[in-house]
C-alpha cells in the first residue's frame, strides 16, 4: 500500500534537498533535488505490509528554502515524516511556530486527485507566499494521539 507525496512550491525561492531516509519502506523517492518555484513535484512511497513491525514503516525528507535566514520566525528549511504508526505524513518546521505548534499533519484533502493510475491517496502539502511571510495549505495540528 501506498500514495504520493506532494509539495507545493508556490513562493518565489527554490526548495534544496537535504536530506532523505526511510526504513522498511518498498519505495520512498526519490525525491527531486530543488524543487523550482511554482511546481508541485509528487514522489511515490509505499510501505511494507508483511513483517514483524509493520507499523514502524516510515521515511524521511528534509529540504532548505533558499535565501532565507532562518531568524524572526522565518521557515528555512522543513522536514517531513511519513509514519505508518500516526496514519500518514506530518512536517516540521525547526524554525517557525504557529498557534498549532511547529509540527502539522499534512492532509489529505487539499488534492482530491489520486498518485497516478493506482488510485492511492495523495497528500499535498503546500508553500506559498512571499519570504518572510510564508503560508501553508493542506495542515492541520498534529495530533499525538492519532497513533
Amino acid at each position: 500500500m501506498g500514495g504520493c507525496l506532494q509539495i507545493k512550491n508556490d513562493t518565489d525561492k527554490t526548495f534544496s534537498l537535504v536530506h532523505t531516509h526511510s526504513y522498511q519502506m518498498n519505495a520512498w523517492g526519490p525525491f527531486p533535488a530543488t524543487i523550482a518555484p511554482q511546481s508541485a513535484p509528487s514522489t511515490y512511497y509505499e510501505y511494507q505490509e508483511w513483517g514483524v513491525n509493520v507499523a514502524d514503516d516510515g521515511g524521511d525528507v528534509e529540504y532548505a528554502i533558499d535565501g532565507t535566514s532562518g531568524t524572526d520566525g522565518a521557515l528555512d528549511s522543513f522536514h517531513i515524516t511519513y509514519s505508518l504508526k500516526n496514519d500518514g505524513p506530518y512536517v516540521v518546521f525547526p524554525n517557525w511556530t504557529t498557534s498549532a505548534g511547529s509540527k502539522m499533519t499534512i492532509d489529505n484533502n487539499l488534492n482530491a486527485g489520486t498518485c497516478a493510475t493506482w488510485g492511492n491517496p495523495t497528500f499535498t502539502l503546500g508553500i506559498g507566499g512571499t519570504y518572510p511571510n510564508f503560508q501553508l495549505a493542506g495542515v492541520k495540528p498534529f495530533d499525538p494521539n492519532s497513533s
